[in-house]
């Protein structure tokens, strides 16, 4: 836990107090002042009026297509809008001179604000949002740093609901023992994990080899901090926002007991997952159903849609050839996944979901173990630079990379028994119990003072934090 950390707390302890003793109606100001606060402790002040210049532009786009609803107008200022987030995310910094800063949270700003010009185009005029509302759902303080992409429809709602809710009805009990779970996960988990990847890595470093196991080591150990970390955050966040009242959307549901590779993203970064498949892929594939019908094309079109969601799934998350690299393989893997969930539709007389025999079931977790490894080596850009994965790709063999493989997917094997255990025991009637929870709580304090003393100084940041 660092001083920013404890600044956070601070912030959010004094804002609580005063958010539930000012009149329902004043609210919305007190988050205003809160997300303000907030924004000027995470950036420097120059950066902070950029952002604001950012969202800015962004409403002026929004509020002239709400009153001029002509689809060649919002296209314009989509295309706009779209170059300007390659700019502010430093897609178009070729030189240290032509860089900008980086601003914190702009990815997920784009997203809030490409789903209202989006919504405007196809006449949701409720989409549109007035100036206070506007700021608070592009730059609300519980989701500036790390989402989820909450939905213009779903924030309406919670402000308008704002007015007649109170602290008591808030489930107190949950809410904490949820808060307590998500802190263990980020301070201590998470840390531990970290500090075993980087001491691994600095291995790699050093001598610039790495066997097939210590490289899906690394591999899946970055994945598992990366789920302790994110998840991990995800529990602060909706914890917070329930104390202020808010019900913010899940960003995960148990991604490592999914049975596919397009199974695993329905339950891992839900929020942008679903955005991705309402504003990119439905209208994508929509379109070019259009131009071309016939069951066959339906199927390629399909496939190919996969492949240029993925895709830009992957180079999302960083500007460097590492994600160019990784949204290619997370491409290739849907196609190929899509293509084998066709296969399994058409061709075979059975179906692996209603006919659980050994050989279904062992079948579907060798799917599942592949596409857990495939992801975790996929990401490899997150602790590896560019040259550092050139340099490796060249000194492997094809033998090494199957080795990578099937070591990775054992090894995912083994975390898929794993987290079904913890599944089962945290679904069991005694952790439902309120005596477990009041436990769980106390002995979450107690690893949180640990990991206080132990790791203060190792704690890592949230990894989407420049997102």
């Amino acid at each position: 836990m660092n001083v920013f950390s404890i600044y956070t707390l601070i912030l959010i302890s004094f804002g609580i107090i005063v958010y539930w003793n000012v009149l329902p109606t004043r609210r919305e100001d007190v988050l205003v002042l809160l997300s303000l606060t907030f924004l000027f402790m995470v950036a420097e002040p120059f950066e902070v009026f950029l952002m604001l210049g950012y969202i800015g532009i962004g409403f002026g786009f929004t509020k002239i297509c709400y009153h001029n609803n002509q689809n060649i107008l919002i296209n314009c200022f989509i295309g706009c809008w779209l170059v300007i987030y390659i700019w502010v995310a430093g897609y178009l910094s070729f030189s240290k001179s032509s860089q900008v800063p980086i601003l914190i949270g702009s990815s997920y700003i784009l997203f809030r604000v490409m789903q209202i010009l989006l919504d405007l185009k196809q006449g949701i005029s409720s989409s549109y949002l007035p100036p206070v509302k506007y700021f608070l759902f592009s730059m609300n303080f519980l989701t500036l740093l790390s989402g989820p992409v909450q939905r213009v429809e779903d924030f309406n709602r919670e402000l308008l609901e704002l007015v007649n809710k109170s602290f008591k009805d808030i489930e107190h009990l949950s809410l904490f023992y949820r808060l307590s779970i998500g802190l263990v996960k980020v301070f201590l988990l998470s840390t531990i994990v970290k500090i075993e990847h980087e001491i691994l890595l600095q291995g790699f470093l050093s001598h610039q080899t790495l066997s097939p196991v210590e490289f899906s080591l690394l591999a899946l150990s970055y994945f598992i901090f990366l789920y302790l970390n994110f998840s991990g955050y995800m529990d602060i966040i909706i914890s917070i926002g329930k104390l202020f009242g808010f019900t913010l959307p899940e960003n995960f549901n148990k991604p490592f007991l999914a049975v596919s590779f397009l199974d695993f993203w329905e339950r891992w970064h839900i929020s942008l997952s679903s955005w991705m498949r309402d504003y990119l892929f439905t209208p994508v594939l929509t379109k070019l159903i259009r131009l071309k019908s016939g069951y066959w094309w339906g199927l390629s079109f399909g496939v190919s849609t996969y492949f240029i969601t993925f895709l830009l799934l992957g180079v999302w998350h960083g500007s460097s050839f590492s994600f160019v690299l990784c949204g290619l393989m997370l491409a290739l893997a849907a196609s190929l996944s899509k293509i084998i969930q066709i296969i399994h539709n058409n061709v075979f007389t059975y179906n692996l979901e209603e006919n659980k025999n050994i050989f279904a079931t062992l079948y579907q977790r060798f799917l599942a173990s592949i596409s857990i490894a495939h992801i975790s080596i996929s990401i490899m850009g997150f602790w590896l630079t560019w040259d550092q994965i050139v340099q490796y790709g060249k000194s492997v063999s094809i033998f090494d990379i199957v080795s990578i493989y099937l070591i990775t997917s054992f090894l995912a094997l083994l975390l898929y028994c794993l987290f079904k255990v913890i599944n089962n025991i945290s679904n069991s009637v005694l952790c439902s119990r309120v005596s477990i929870k009041e436990i769980t709580i106390a002995s979450n304090l107690y690893l949180l003072l640990f990991a206080f003393f132990e790791y203060s100084g190792s704690v890592p940041k949230f990894v989407y934090q420049g997102f």
